[in-house]
């Protein structure tokens, strides 16, 4: 159903009806923030991609896939199309451009890789009919500093500006060391916080460490997207979220003072990555073979006796990892192997979504 947003009119610049009520403005487009502003753009733009020659892919339907050329409708790998548009001739003018592109949408921002310029114009002139976009390199992508590194042929998501200021924010005032680990063994003893009572004096000072613990637990659920080096630690604290204690802010504060000193982001790629088809048979991990480049998981899974078990997953790509689960179990298992097997089903539910998008974006 079509949405219908309105306000009330500024102080002093009220337009009244006829018969002097005051009104309110329809707006005719949502506001940047609202929980279905998202949606509300995403049925205006849609229509408009899949014009331009973008398809949704069926496994995720914000990842879309532009093919032109000789390889359009075909069965052929990503390596096949792209050696087949080296000496395909142009399109002829009026008509899309020939080219290979992915491209995946995050609210009215989208991240394309293109193997030719033509198709960022084209699809840029498709959409000025209802807005007017700009595109350029890959510098930052979702607040993340994209560094591309030609010679080794690799490239890391990585965001020192946002650790430095981290830093200015939630460390100021503490003694800095450099940890070697992100974490130590005494988180797994962390408990709920317990709020002072109303008039207690420590109350207001316990209140305002809850809120700056909150914000920092925030920032570090989006920094473990590519710190993934921090992903258990603040899985773990926000079990307590709902009621943060001292020491759960004070691991947050620990495992950032790890990063700033070891800002060792994920990075995908290298000098010998030359395919992602997976090995046969598959080179194992933390072995003297050479690393792999294709698509594989690894899981894991804990017993605990005290609380839901935990699952693990880690899924790999061009050598860095592209999936990495750390959540509670939804049923408390009395005994491993069905903790086992519920983290299995966890991670098979991942793989069969990673491999259907490779699939669709016609990798072998």
């Amino acid at each position: 159903p079509n949405t219908m947003v309105y306000s009330y009119q500024a102080p002093d610049f009220e337009t009244k009806s006829d018969n002097g009520e005051t009104l309110v403005l329809e707006h005719r487009t949502a506001f940047q923030g609202r929980i279905d502003s998202p949606r509300l753009y995403a049925q205006k733009v849609r229509p408009l991609l899949i014009k331009a020659g973008f398809h949704p892919l069926m496994h995720d339907p914000e990842g879309f896939i532009y093919n032109e050329g000789p390889g359009k409708g075909t069965s052929k790998t990503l390596p096949e199309i792209l050696q087949e548009l080296k000496t395909a001739k142009p399109a002829p003018p009026g008509h899309a451009p020939n080219g290979y592109a992915l491209m995946v949408r995050h609210v009215d921002d989208k991240v394309m890789i293109v193997t030719n310029l033509k198709i960022m114009d084209y699809m840029v002139d498709t959409l000025r009919v209802a807005w007017v976009c700009k595109y350029t390199g890959w510098r930052k992508v979702l607040g993340w500093d994209a560094v591309i590194d030609r010679d080794d042929r690799t490239i890391t998501f990585e965001c020192p500006a946002v650790l430095e200021q981290a830093k200015r924010r939630f460390l100021k005032g503490d003694i800095m060391i450099a940890p070697k680990h992100v974490t130590t063994p005494s988180i797994m003893d962390i408990a709920i916080g317990e709020v002072p009572p109303d008039g207690h004096p420590d109350r207001a000072n316990y209140l305002a460490m809850q809120s700056e613990g909150s914000s920092l637990l925030g920032l570090m659920i989006w920094l473990t997207e590519n710190y993934t080096q921090a992903l258990f630690l603040t899985r773990w604290v926000g079990r307590t979220s709902h009621c943060l204690s001292p020491d759960g802010f004070k691991f947050l504060k620990y495992a950032l003072m790890h990063l700033v000193a070891h800002p060792f982001a994920t990075h995908w790629g290298g000098p010998t990555c030359r395919s992602l088809e997976l090995s046969t048979p598959i080179k194992q991990p933390y072995s003297t073979e050479d690393q792999e480049w294709g698509l594989y998981f690894k899981y894991d899974a804990n017993l605990s006796t005290s609380a839901k078990s935990m699952t693990g997953v880690v899924g790999m790509l061009a050598g860095g990892a592209i999936d990495n689960v750390c959540q509670s179990q939804q049923c408390k298992a009395g005994e491993t192997h069905t903790t086992e097997v519920v983290a299995g089903g966890t991670a098979l539910n991942r793989i069969i979504t990673a491999r259907g998008l490779l699939q669709e974006m016609h990798y072998p």
